[in-house]
């Protein structure tokens, strides 16, 4: 993690990582956002922006306010647990090129499917009950977390 107090030292620090190891996953943080290519260039895996982040959240709370107040609610509410989970699905599969309705998913990982990364690296969101599963297909899901009683 790349987050030293100025853009010159993190994109240092981003180069100088990535010089001495390759394939390393770097989190950059940048003060000026007009930097974030620079930083891409260099090597980071994720560059963020305080700035642009702030300046999202703020447009989120005007134009969604409702969904900005559910998301801090299960973040910050410590009695409302979710977990995010990613089920990877491969040859062995009992899902595999069935639809999510036919192969039970919701029983089967006693949670909901959000989203599906592909191996083409395209993720489709929100999918529904018709969609296939294909090998090599990522479900994201989300559910509660099992409690030891």
């Amino acid at each position: 993690m790349a987050a030293l107090d100025s853009d010159p030292e993190n994109l240092f620090l981003t180069l100088t990582a990535n010089g001495l190891c390759e394939g390393l996953r770097v989190i950059a943080r940048v003060h000026d956002p007009d930097s974030t290519r620079k930083f891409q260039n260099a090597g980071a895996s994720r560059v963020v922006s305080p700035i642009s982040t702030g300046a999202s959240q703020i447009a989120r709370l005007i134009t969604r306010p409702s969904v900005v107040d559910l998301v801090e609610l299960v973040t910050k509410d410590k009695s409302i647990a979710l977990q995010v989970f990613e089920h990877p699905v491969g040859e062995e599969s009992d899902m595999l090129d069935k639809s999510l309705a036919e192969a039970r998913v919701r029983q089967i990982l006693g949670g909901m499917v959000i989203a599906i990364k592909h191996l083409d690296g395209h993720t489709t969101f929100d999918p529904g009950s018709d969609t296939r599963i294909r090998l090599g297909d990522t479900l994201v899901a989300i559910r509660q977390p099992e409690t030891e009683e």
